[in-house]
């Protein structure tokens, strides 16, 4: 396990690294370490924004990466109002204003369409490569993929193009920069009424593209 502590800028600002991990289903491990973060502050003290990314690994492969947006003036709960209510009550919330100052970034993206088939049709896999090609030290913040209905070109047909029935492996992720991570979504031919998948990418700070992924020749769709 590895957990990292960036700075919206990308800048690394502290990393805990632990060994060999074996926990059962639903145990928890308190004492891996303190990762050191940005000192706290308190209103009308400017409040400061960073990232916390933890990644699990086994033989080498990561198996498992989340990314965290933190601030140092988090959320406040009202507890005396909380204990035995369902919904927390809360005097403040977190201030992560500091995460609309993120400059645009850019990232590039090559998709891939396989069939395999199913007991119920064909089944279509399409992966996404995902890489944060922004100049400097930017950061891809957030990028959601999508996949749609559409034509060869890479355009979505009008109205409700978005394949519901889609199950991705991950998604909604950020990409530090020059970072790449591929993404596989997994849907059934006959969900695209005759259409071509098309992918869409969007972030925070990157604005909406598309991407054409064709199902390879023979498959249908």
């Amino acid at each position: 396990m590895t957990a990292r502590v960036y700075s919206l800028s990308g800048q690394v600002l502290d990393t805990l690294s632990a060994g060999s991990l074996s926990l059962a289903s639903q145990q928890v491990d308190n004492n891996l370490g303190v990762l050191k973060v940005p000192a706290a502050t308190a209103p009308p003290a400017k409040a400061s924004d960073y990232f916390v990314e933890v990644t699990l690994a086994r033989g080498g492969q990561v198996i498992d990466r989340n990314v965290y947006w933190q601030s140092t003036q988090p959320d406040v709960v009202d507890w005396p109002h909380t204990d035995g209510s369902p919904h927390a009550t809360m005097t403040s919330y977190a201030n992560l204003q500091a995460l609309n100052t993120l400059p645009r970034a850019s990232v590039n993206a090559v998709a891939h369409t396989s069939r395999r088939p199913g007991p119920d049709g064909d089944n279509l896999v399409t992966t996404v490569t995902i890489t944060n090609n922004s100049p400097g030290s930017k950061v891809a913040f957030f990028l959601r993929a999508d996949v749609r209905r559409g034509r060869p070109g890479g355009t979505v047909l009008p109205g409700d193009d978005e394949l519901q029935s889609s199950t991705w492996d991950s998604n909604d992720i950020t990409l530090w920069p020059g970072e790449s991570q591929t993404l596989t979504v997994s849907y059934n031919s006959a969900d695209l009424h005759g259409a071509i998948p098309v992918i869409s990418l969007s972030g925070w700070n990157v604005p909406l593209g598309y991407l054409a992924a064709p199902v390879p020749h023979g498959t249908g769709g």
